[in-house]
């Protein structure tokens, strides 16, 4: 806990700001304790100047601007607080290339660490590249310190467009790892702070493609916390309809509260999508509904299709979904969907934001339900 000092004269200004400090840390959930501190003698104690002054672990924030600068006062001192904590609470890594790509999933990644008050972690991992000089094996230092250099200039470059200047927003921290880029994020993935992992996917247009394609896909199935993977040109807009794709036909509630949780949509409406093949011995139908709770926002659907990938994202555009969420069973033998092939395939090719959770990732869900 961050104890956080308010030294203020009584009045509307020192009001003011108070009030504005405590919704901020109440808003973000930040494990802070606001003093505040009206006695001239605690002044003089505290070496206290100027007022209103607020001191944290010996950093003095002073005030010496109009009513219009509360603001960004109360921003820096916000700011000054999430300083203060060495080790984030919860942190969405966001891995990045420099590219087009990377930069639109931390647009995207942006978004929704503001909506579940999180921070972002901008990881790149640096392959090194071996070069021959007489015959002798080395790594060019400089290419390290460039690929260094790159990850601030990229850090710098999205908070410069991305931060809006308000307390509490996502602080941006950077993370360089030399290695295997599948086997880094997903060691950077088993931290407790991490929450989830966004990054984009590009499709299988060409080679690099392909391969960013199979980085996304060898994520998914290896991290150790949810992923959610952005389609191009996707922009960011809140949760108000999610589709959640299954092949298991018991509705699974814990599943409903993980995707809730991790996506911050508490109120969304959820439609639980079970998927069949079109050689099933359930129906001949292509789509039956088989219940519907309104009071708790909760659809029953089973799809009857051959091409399973392409009729969920049919079923996403016909019900205007905002977000497609899926689980990957821990154990060897799939359904038809959630079949290797088929796993990829959704994760390089969804057209809407895809969220893969795990069962772990459930199952950490339901123990903290139960143990609230």
């Amino acid at each position: 806990m961050i104890e956080a000092k308010l030294f203020i004269r009584k009045g509307a200004l020192g009001e003011q700001i108070r009030w504005m400090i405590e919704k901020e840390i109440v808003r973000g959930e930040l494990p802070v304790r606001l003093l505040t501190i009206t006695d001239a003698a605690s002044f003089v104690e505290e070496d206290v100047s100027v007022l209103p002054t607020l001191l944290i672990n010996g950093q003095q924030l002073e005030y010496k601007g109009e009513w219009a600068d509360i603001p960004k006062f109360v921003y820096q001192g916000i700011k000054m607080i999430l300083e203060e904590r060495k080790h984030p609470d919860r942190v969405i890594l966001v891995p990045t290339d420099f590219s087009k790509d990377s930069e639109h999933a931390f647009k995207y990644a942006w978004e929704l660490a503001k909506k579940i008050h999180a921070d972002i972690q901008l990881v790149h991992v640096f392959f090194p590249t071996a070069g021959s000089v007489d015959g002798l094996i080395y790594v060019d230092p400089e290419l390290e310190k460039t690929a260094k250099e790159n990850l601030e200039k990229f850090a710098g470059r999205m908070a410069l467009t991305h931060s809006d200047q308000m307390p509490g927003s996502p602080q941006i921290q950077t993370v360089f790892k030399v290695g295997q880029v599948v086997k880094e994020i997903e060691t950077l993935s088993a931290l407790p702070e991490t929450i989830s992992i966004v990054m984009g996917s590009t499709g299988e247009g060409d080679v690099f493609k392909r391969f960013f394609g199979s980085i996304s896909t060898a994520v998914t199935k290896h991290a150790s916390c949810p992923v959610f993977v952005i389609p191009p040109d996707i922009e960011w807009k809140p949760y108000k309809h999610i589709l959640y794709a299954s092949d298991d036909t018991t509705l699974d509630e814990q599943a409903i509260n993980a995707v809730k949780y991790y996506t911050g949509a508490a109120d969304c409406d959820i439609d639980f999508v079970y998927m069949f093949g079109d050689d099933n011995d359930y129906s001949d139908d292509d789509m039956e509904v088989l219940h519907e709770n309104k009071s708790k926002h909760i659809k029953e659907v089973i799809l009857f299709e051959d091409d399973l990938i392409e009729s969920l994202n049919e079923y996403a555009e016909d019900e205007s979904v905002d977000l497609i969420a899926m689980s990957r069973k821990d154990r060897t033998v799939w359904g038809d969907f959630f079949h290797r092939s088929a796993t990829r395939a959704m994760t390089i090719n969804t057209k809407y934001p895809l969220l893969v959770l795990h069962e772990k990732d459930i199952k950490v869900i339901k123990e903290t339900v139960q143990s609230s």
